[in-house]
Parts: C-alpha cells; sequence; structure tokens
C-alpha cells in the first residue's frame, strides 16, 4: 500500500508533472543533453552558452534577436544536481581563468527564455512567448556505455579483445596482457578490475583515445568491485561466470536506467570532440 508520505508526495509533484507535459506538447520546454569526451571542453561551452543568453549578445544562432524579438532569459530553480553556473562563470572570467574540472556526474541547468511571438493570432492571444530551455550536462563516457545494451558478455569480451590486440592499444597493454596469462583459480574479479582500470586509463590518458568500456570505470570514483573487464573464452569457469553477472548487473543497474530516465527523453544531443587528440 502507498505510504501517506509518499503518495503526499506524488500529489504535489502533480501539477508539475502536468504542466510539464503541457509546455511539451506546444513545444515550449526544449531538453537539450550536452557531454563531450574528456578535455572537449564541454564544461566551458555550456557554461558561455547560458553567458551569452543571459546577457542576450553575440546570439548568432537565435532568430529572435536577428528579428528583434528577443526579450531576455533567466535561470530557473531545478530538482536535483544543479549545474554550478555561478561557479563556473566566475573561474573563467577571472583574471587567471582556471580550466573546470571534469564532469563526473549529471547535473541540470534550467533557463526561461523570452520573446515576441510571431503571426497575428499568436500576438493576439500571447504577444509574449517563453521557452523552458533545460540542458543537461553529464560525462561522455556515459555516452560510450550505451552500446553495452546490445551486447552480451561474450560479445563484448571479443570486441575488447580485438580493440586490445592492435597499435596503438597494443603498445600500452603489457600490464593487461600480463594479468591474463597469469589467471588462475584464485584470481578474483575485483584485483581483474583495477588491472584493466589502469589500462584503460592509459588508453585514455596516454594515448588520447575515447573509445573505453565501461566507461563509468576511468571516472572519479569508481570502484573496482563493481566493475567488469573482458576475459577470453579459456578463463577459470568460475570467474568467467562472476564477470559476466558484474556485467549485467553493470548494464541493469547503471546503463538501462541512465537511458531510460535521461537519454530516452533529450529533444536534442551535443556532443563535443576534441579532434586534436581524437
Amino acid at each position: 500500500m502507498l505510504g501517506l508520505d509518499r503518495l503526499g508526495g506524488f500529489v504535489r509533484d502533480l501539477p508539475g508533472e502536468v504542466a510539464e507535459l503541457g509546455d511539451r506538447l506546444v513545444d515550449r520546454h526544449l531538453r537539450l543533453a550536452v557531454t563531450g569526451l574528456r578535455r572537449s571542453g564541454k564544461t566551458v561551452f555550456t557554461t558561455a552558452l547560458v553567458h551569452h543568453l543571459l546577457d542576450g549578445h553575440d546570439l548568432a544562432f537565435v532568430g529572435a534577436v536577428h528579428e528583434g524579438r528577443y526579450r531576455g532569459a533567466r535561470l530557473l530553480p531545478v530538482r536535483g544536481p544543479a549545474f554550478p553556473y555561478a561557479t563556473f562563470h566566475r573561474t573563467l572570467m577571472a583574471d587567471r581563468p582556471t580550466w573546470p574540472d571534469a564532469t563526473d556526474r549529471l547535473t541540470v541547468l534550467k533557463l526561461e527564455l523570452r520573446f515576441r511571438t510571431t503571426g497575428l493570432v499568436q500576438r493576439l492571444m500571447a504577444p509574449n512567448g517563453s521557452l523552458i530551455l533545460e540542458i543537461i550536462d553529464y560525462p561522455g563516457e556515459w555516452l560510450l556505455d550505451l552500446p553495452l545494451l546490445e551486447m552480451d558478455y561474450p560479445t563484448f569480451s571479443e570486441t575488447a579483445a580485438q580493440r586490445d590486440r592492435v597499435e596503438p592499444r597494443a603498445a600500452v597493454a603489457g600490464e593487461w596482457r600480463a594479468a591474463l596469462a597469469g589467471l588462475s583459480p584464485t584470481t578474483t574479479p575485483a584485483e581483474l578490475v583495477e588491472v584493466y582500470r589502469r589500462y584503460l586509463g592509459r588508453v585514455q590518458n596516454e594515448l588520447g583515445l575515447s573509445l573505453v568500456q565501461p566507461g563509468r570505470l576511468v571516472t572519479a570514483g569508481a570502484d573496482p568491485a563493481t566493475g567488469f573487464a573482458p576475459l577470453p573464452d579459456a578463463a577459470p569457469a568460475k570467474l568467467r561466470r562472476a564477470m559476466a553477472a558484474r556485467f549485467e548487473t553493470y548494464k541493469r543497474q547503471v546503463v538501462e536506467p541512465f537511458y531510460t530516465d535521461h537519454f530516452s527523453r533529450f529533444d536534442r544531443q551535443i556532443v563535443l570532440v576534441d579532434l586534436f587528440h581524437t
């Protein structure tokens, strides 16, 4: 039976949910996701975009500005973790700007963009219109994990092995190959995942390559106790079963919720890539 506290929360949230649905049906609410592969400047891009929308200048990409209809923007409160715009804006505008830390979680920023409407009927009914722009900022590594939803563990392992055997990855895979060569019935999943995490870190940081899976294994705070790594068919059966179970748990508890709760609900997606290191 639904508890009173939970029921009360549902009732309180219902008007907001209905209003949001209504806004989206008339295209008044746009969810814009922004992500990027490591060091692509995603946070700077998002901060600069919001800065220009709030100040109303250098907006060549906004038609309402050219037509003299743009009336400005304002920040709105959000549910959950908020994109720290004020902090990033302050550090980037300082006399000695500092580059923001790498993104390690999903954050949200919401703006109301105001403009004068066009068309006779619209001007008569509502001369001033607005668009709620919701910007969702998340780590690019999360995007790289989505293809795992279409794989089983054997497919993932074979795909990873094919990548790891060729240059330039092979040049930094020595420790990982040695760990696979030394597999025994006493090898634990956690110690193997830790070696794989170090290998993926070298792929990303030394080689400048972006495709690392599982992507969250190289982000801050990653826990080898819950991660997974690819294994050859000849690996000890017990170890392979344990790693396959971790793979399925990761998909079910980490990747699927991100896809269902966030990615599938995005209206637009911007992906930034550092072409000098890709």
